[in-house]
């Protein structure tokens, strides 16, 4: 009997670890339905709504040297070093 239960469990346990490798990263999403979106679409509903009138990226203040202003804002992130983290660029295109 004891025997059959460490079987059952060891039976269970294998199921367990097979069942969660077989999931997707979870960090990243599966590529069939990774979303993209055009820096237009990103900067009428973000950066102009939010980030260039908020004070915190428009002409008058742009933190981190970084201004989102309609005109702007690709040649402020596309390639860009980052101040803060200098070994990293702001954005990288995507190369696919």
């Amino acid at each position: 009997m004891k025997k059959n239960r460490i079987l059952l469990l060891a039976l269970f346990l294998l199921f367990i670890m097979l069942w969660g490798c077989s999931k997707n990263n979870p960090t990243e999403p599966p590529a069939s339905t990774a979303v993209t979106s055009k820096l237009s679409d990103i900067q009428a509903k973000v950066f102009t709504q939010s980030c260039a009138l908020s004070g915190c990226h428009g002409p008058t203040n742009n933190q981190a040297n970084l201004l989102l202003t309609d005109g702007n804002s690709f040649s402020n992130l596309v390639n860009v070093q980052s101040l803060l983290f200098p070994q990293f660029e702001r954005v990288v295109p995507d190369s696919r």
